[in-house]
């Protein structure tokens, strides 16, 4: 995960570094509810989409695709 001071700042696209290697940009604003998620929730999961960059990528506490909520 890569941090940025601006919160203005546009981020950099989610991208894959290496097999199982993935950089995550966000605001510094949003580290602590990162860090919070990352030592209260379990499973984690990591989603990348190299098509769509960071839109469909991010490290969420369910496994549901992003645009998969039930209809009611």
């Amino acid at each position: 995960m890569w941090f940025v001071e601006d919160p203005a700042a546009d981020l950099s696209a989610a991208s894959q570094v290496a097999a199982n290697y993935f950089a995550f940009y966000y605001h510094h604003s949003q580290l602590e509810h990162l860090i919070d998620m990352l030592r209260n929730e379990k499973p984690i999961f990591v989603f990348f989409n190299n098509d769509n960059g960071f839109a469909n990528s991010r490290i969420s506490t369910t496994d549901e695709p992003v645009g998969e909520g039930e209809v009611t």
